[in-house]
């Protein structure tokens, strides 16, 4: 499987209750851009902002990517609410010392492998800045763990069907018409016949 299952699934949701049109296709898309744009907006009253600056982060949907992913539905239309969600929980773990906001990150990282992996680069750079810049003390309090065992448990399902999928589609090669299916020739029988 090339991705994991949730904007298949989406696509299919919209598909099945507004038929087979352009609109089920778009919709899911716009819906998680107006998502975005909601979430941005949060954001921007978590960092202190006022109704101005919220108005302005959520105008930050209106750039180039924002637009061409809240117009057809791929993974990164279902990526950005996730990712801004993640950003908002963790912000306001941080400036409000509230240990629900940690779980819930986790919670919605855990939710967010579903669409893609790459949320483990959020992860990794939020992990960084906090290590590298600071404040360190969250890394290492009980809400932050939690918030780690929730995206293990979230995410865990998931991750154990990418792995199978992956290891039984290594095995053999894609099986084109009129060809059989066989398994992929081995490292030995490559090297010596080049």
């Amino acid at each position: 499987m090339d991705q994991p299952p949730l904007t298949p699934l989406l696509a299919r949701v919209f598909i099945a209750v507004l038929g087979d049109t352009v609109t089920a296709i778009r919709a899911p898309a716009a819906l998680c851009a107006a998502l975005t744009a909601v979430l941005l907006a949060l954001l921007g009253r978590e960092l202190g902002g006022g109704r101005t600056a919220q108005a302005l982060a959520a105008l930050g949907t209106v750039s180039v990517v924002p637009l061409l992913a809240g117009h057809t539905l791929i993974t990164s239309s279902v990526d950005m609410p996730f990712w801004v969600a993640v950003l908002t929980l963790v912000v306001r773990a941080l400036i409000r010392y509230d240990p629900r906001a940690w779980l819930a990150a986790g919670v919605v990282i855990g939710l967010a492998t579903y669409n893609k992996l790459l949320i483990a680069l959020l992860v990794l750079g939020l992990a960084a800045g906090l290590l590298i810049v600071g404040p360190r003390r969250p890394l290492q309090s009980a809400p932050a763990w939690a918030a780690v065992a929730a995206t293990v448990v979230v995410a865990l399902p998931n991750l154990a069907y990418q792995v199978v999928r992956a290891s039984r589609s290594s095995r053999w090669r894609p099986r084109w018409p009129g060809t059989r299916a066989t398994r992929p020739a081995s490292r030995s029988s490559r090297c010596s016949s080049s």
